[in-house]
């Protein structure tokens, strides 16, 4: 009878298995910072779909009004509106239902989805006032537009009170001028209001940064370079930020939507780009309004 001799099974060392941690810890290391940006880049290409189809619903919209773009709000009766009850006290609010006569209802015969106007960057906190919207459950949009390139539209019911809406003929460079932006109510420190003047210097000092500031909840407008001038410190700061990968999804007049760079856009005299002299001085003037600027014209709501 043959016999073979037993052979012993080895396993791993201690070192050995130590090592082969040390690696798949530094590939974990390496890989995951990279898995995250993959997943911000992907969230940054989802809301400028959303962007392109707020703008694609803003185009409809104009067609069907005569060739007027849509409002900032219509100022509707109250008894259009109708009341609120809060039965479930999901945001504390009963009353009239104020938010319905404002553009993100406006546009949901063509848009038909609240979630294009907002993004998962965005948290569901505390913002200014009339970002609370009980019957959609959220507590302030992303994608807003732009106050001053907008109107308070007539109503028949109050055909006195506000403005004309903006003709689409009035506008020089559709394609240039900016009507929704990617926006966010910053403040260091207090709330939207107290700590409203910090956050607009840091904006103002670099608005490419958008690290920390409180809160990041916008109510339905934002205000551009000439409006921001002039507007009380103590007011909220509705300004464009750039939420995805430090660039700033907009929607032009002419329904094109692209990501921005603000620091190359905001008017910001003797800072910008485009607020200096050729030879590269200073240009101290206000700017707001002028040929480079994208987000204010000349003329339209008296900008």
């Amino acid at each position: 009878m043959v016999t073979y001799p037993k052979v012993r099974k080895q396993g791993f060392t201690l070192i050995e298995l130590l090592v082969v941690i040390a690696i798949i810890a530094i590939l974990a290391a390496i890989l995951f910072p990279v898995f995250a940006q993959a997943r911000a880049k992907a969230r940054a290409i989802s809301c400028l779909s959303n962007a392109k189809q707020v703008g694609l619903a803003s185009m409809m919209y104009m067609q069907d009004y005569d060739e007027t773009v849509i409002p900032l709000r219509l100022d509707y009766d109250a008894s259009v509106l109708g009341n609120h009850t809060d039965s479930n006290n999901q945001w504390n609010y009963t009353g009239v239902r104020t938010w319905r006569d404002n553009w993100p209802y406006i546009i949901q015969p063509y848009l038909k989805n609240f979630g294009a106007i907002g993004c998962s960057d965005t948290p569901q906190v505390d913002g200014p006032d009339w970002s609370i919207n009980p019957e959609n459950k959220t507590k302030g949009n992303s994608l807003v537009i732009n106050d001053m390139m907008s109107t308070w539209g007539r109503t028949n019911s109050d055909a006195g009170s506000t403005s004309d809406p903006v003709a689409y003929a009035a506008l020089n460079k559709p394609a240039e001028l900016v009507q929704f932006a990617d926006a966010a109510s910053i403040h260091k420190g207090g709330d939207a209001w107290s700590g409203s003047q910090a956050g607009r210097d840091a904006f103002l000092k670099n608005p490419d940064d958008f690290s920390g500031y409180s809160k990041y909840t916008c109510g339905n407008a934002f205000l551009n370079p000439n409006r921001l001038s002039w507007q009380s410190p103590t007011e909220p700061t509705l300004v464009p930020v750039p939420r995805h990968n430090g660039l700033c999804n907009v929607v032009f007049f002419d329904g094109h939507a692209k990501a921005i760079k603000l620091s190359q856009y905001w008017i910001r005299p003797g800072i910008t780009r485009i607020a200096r002299h050729a030879d590269g001085s200073a240009d101290v003037a206000d700017d707001w309004g002028g040929e480079y600027d994208i987000f204010g014209q000349n003329g339209v709501r008296n900008n």
